[in-house]
């Protein structure tokens, strides 16, 4: 599996933004109750990430 930059994963029970492509990505945490919604990034196995639903301009959700 092949992770992509800009798109929203599920890592365990916690939502991540992929910042980088490829086999073993950099990714953040997401966390909308903070003022600044990304954590520290960090790498992990591509195989580890479920795709997540996002919603693009104009309110179309795709996966």
């Amino acid at each position: 599996m092949t992770a992509h930059q800009g798109h929203r994963y599920q890592l365990g029970i916690v939502d991540v933004l992929a910042l980088s492509s490829g086999p073993r990505p950099r990714v953040a945490r997401i966390d909308l109750t903070q003022p600044w919604p990304l954590g520290r990034p960090f790498h992990v196995n591509a195989e580890q990430l479920k795709l997540q639903p996002m919603r693009y301009f104009g309110g179309e959700v795709r996966s």
